[in-house]
């Protein structure tokens, strides 16, 4: 599909479906220069633009990391 000059712009379920899942897709695709860098989130691997102060790829994998830190704080504190 991507390499087809006829089909003109992408269809509006690859925009609006497809390319939010994959940001440095959507960068390399829109042209916006670079691809931005992307690294592996640490709960589930996927690829995510974790810049700035952001550690996470989405709020479920902030969560479940906060819930397994919680969890270890409480194993040492208790003496497991």
């Amino acid at each position: 599909m991507l390499g087809k000059c006829w089909t003109g712009a992408y269809c509006r379920y690859f925009r609006e479906a497809i390319l939010p899942l994959d940001p440095a897709l959507e960068a390399a695709l829109s042209g916006q220069g670079p691809a931005p860098e992307t690294r592996p989130c640490p709960v589930c691997g996927r690829p995510a633009l974790l810049d700035g102060r952001r550690r996470y790829c989405s709020e479920a994998c902030a969560r479940a990391a906060l819930r397994e830190q919680k969890r270890d704080y409480m194993r040492k504190k208790r003496g497991w």
